[in-house]
């Protein structure tokens, strides 16, 4: 069954389309986050992925589950869009600060600036997958993380206190 709630003016379904049975043994369920600081609604997203997944894999099913544009990346690995933004360029470098895409690693204790890319990354169901898209950053670890809750049992809210989730989405909005 699902329900409808609103959420500071924006539609959240609460719902369980999947439910423990439909996932695969070794299959878990990743919590991602996008925040495109302000240029568009971001979004928390449960996401049905392998254990043996990556950030990339994980952030293009995102992309398929919810009917956005895949993930844009450079030939060197860098991502370079979400969701079709920004429609051009890659890591621009303006007045000594860079336009580009964040990634982070969340936990119930906060976000971590993550230090190997998402392709290499293999997602884990106790730790959520977190964007932000930073106009102005720095390139490092002084970025801050995205503005929601790196918790991923915010998103992929736990039914049974072990594997078995509820989902909230496909596309909670914050």
């Amino acid at each position: 069954d699902l329900a409808l709630a609103s959420i500071a003016g924006s539609l959240v379904v609460i719902g369980d389309p999947f439910p423990p049975t439909a996932c695969a043994a070794g299959d878990v369920r990743v919590s991602v986050v996008i925040d495109f600081s302000g240029v568009a609604t971001s979004t928390a997203t449960c996401v049905a992925a392998s254990a043996r997944d990556s950030g990339a894999a994980v952030l293009a099913a995102r992309a398929r589950l919810l009917g956005r544009p895949a993930p844009r990346f450079a030939a060197s690995g860098l991502l370079c869009a979400i969701d079709g933004y920004p429609a051009e360029g890659c890591g621009v470098r303006r007045d000594g600060a860079y336009a580009y895409w964040a990634y982070y690693h969340g936990t119930s204790s906060g976000w971590t600036y993550a230090n190997d890319g998402p392709a290499g990354h293999r997602v884990r169901e106790d730790a959520a997958e977190g964007w932000r898209w930073h106009p102005g950053g720095t390139g490092d670890a002084r970025d801050p993380g995205p503005r929601a809750s790196s918790d991923p049992a915010a998103t992929c809210i736990s039914t049974t206190g072990g594997s078995g989730f509820a989902w909230l989405g496909p596309a909670s909005r914050f």
